[in-house]
Parts: structure tokens; sequence; C-alpha cells
């Protein structure tokens, strides 16, 4: 037994009696404490793995984030309308004390659902009455926990590659439901949509984690957030028309504060 635990499998013991026994349980006990060692090695490991992963993913999104709002600021200040740019910097100033500062993976979803409200006024200064949105969040899915920053790259792609691509005004629904023991978030915009061959690729690419569509970053990130913390069993969902518009629905296991303990939440 002890040449086994030191890597020799090619030893075979003919050893016999009482004492020998004894030998064999303190073998078979060293090897269980070494077992145990190195099953809490691998699952450390494994955390760590996943907290870098998880933070190059949301690394991801605030330079994007910052990068677009930033560039919407100047084109304001370049086409001469001052008074709307220091209104979209007033309130860019407000959702960055609101998101870059959140130390935790998770937020409640009340949390969530004020933030991407003030995302979307924020992109209302920008677009005016091209941009309008309603946010509904049911009663009993506020107390509950999700990723921060999962909604607003939704939003984002959702007038980005929807509404802004169309002339007349756009309206982007943002829900929240519980439903067969799932939390659903469901954002919805009445944009131009996609075609049956383009909404086939987008699925194929999220199938294969290899989202690269209008170079946006944002709808991978989402999911691969998602099924790294929860895993496979969840994730998002892409319904779309042409001419009609694009549904995206999140599913996440619904979570309270009470399930997590001050680690998991730091």
């Amino acid at each position: 037994m002890d040449q086994v635990r030191q890597g020799d499998f090619d030893v075979i013991s003919d050893i016999k009696g009482y004492e020998e026994v004894n030998q064999l349980k303190d073998s078979f006990n060293e090897m269980a404490k070494e077992i145990k060692k190195l099953m809490e090695s691998v699952k450390q490991k494994e955390i760590k793995k996943r907290k870098s992963e998880l933070d190059f993913l949301r690394a991801q999104i605030n330079p994007h984030f910052l990068y677009n709002t930033l560039f919407s600021i100047q084109c304001m200040i370049e086409l001469g309308n001052n008074k709307q740019a220091v209104l979209m910097m007033s309130a860019f100033i407000d959702l960055l004390k609101r998101t870059l500062s959140v130390d935790t993976d998770f937020i409640l979803l009340e949390e969530e659902f004020e933030n991407t409200n003030k995302y979307l006024v924020l992109q209302q200064i920008r677009y005016g009455d091209k941009v309008h949105f309603e946010c509904e969040i049911e009663e009993k899915t506020k107390g509950c926990l999700v990723p921060s920053l999962i909604i607003q790259p939704i939003v984002e792609n959702a007038i980005f590659h929807g509404l802004n691509a169309k002339e007349e005004p756009g309206l982007i629904v943002v829900e929240s439901a519980i439903s067969s023991d799932c939390l659903l978030i469901t954002i919805s915009d009445d944009g131009v949509g996609q075609s049956k061959e383009e909404l086939m690729q987008l699925r194929n690419q999220l199938e294969d984690r290899e989202y690269h569509t209008g170079g946006s970053i944002g709808i991978l990130n989402v999911l691969n957030r998602i099924r790294i913390n929860f895993g496979d069993s969840y994730g998002l969902i892409v319904e779309s028309e042409s001419g009609i518009g694009t549904t995206v629905t999140l599913k996440l296991p619904v979570i309270r504060r009470e399930h997590f303990s001050e680690e998991d939440l730091a």
C-alpha cells in the first residue's frame, strides 16, 4: 500500500497476518487523507478558474459600454448639441456610480432593473423620440439575485442592431417573471429583426460560443456568464422575425440572498 501510494503500481502484496492488517488500515487512512487534500486542491483551482473567467467577461463589458457611451457624447458635442451632451454626461456619471462601484458578482434584480432604466434614459437623451422603453419587474422577482450588468448588454444590442437600423421610433420592453422554478428576464424590441437564415446563424454561433456578428460581444458575454455561474441548464433564447423585432429571454435559477454565503457574494 505504501508503494502504491508513492506511485509504484507494479507491486503485488503477499503479506499475511494481523499486524499487516493494521498497517493496511493505516496506509488506507493516509491515502484517504491525501485524496481528500487533492480533491480540495482541484476544487479551489476550479473556483479560481471560474473567478478568472468571470472577471475576464466582466472586464469585456465595462470598456465596451464606456466606449459606446463616450463616443455618443463626443458625437453630440461635434454636432453642437452641447445641452444634450451635458445631460448625457450627467446621466452617465450617475450610472457609473451605480454600476462600476458594484464589488459583488450578484445584485438584486430590482437594482439591475434600476440600472437598466438609467441606461435607457441615457440612450433616450441621445436618440430622443426614436427610443421608447418600458421596464416592468414582477413583484416576486425583485428580491432575486442575478449577475450584475446582465441586462444592459442585451438592451444595448436591441438599440444598436434593432431600433437604430429603422426609420421610425421603436420600443424596448424589459420584463421579469418566475415560471417553472426559473427566473425569466425578457428583452423585446420592435426593431428591424432578423431573417430566418440570420437567426439560425446566430443560434449556431451561440451554441459554439463564437458570436462575432456585427462586432458585438454583448450577447455571448451574457450567455457565458450565465452558464459559468449556473451551468448549461440555463442560458438565453433568441427569437426574431425580419421587420417585426427581436426577443431575448434570459433563463436563470431563482436564487435569493439567503441561498448565498457572504463569501459567494464577495
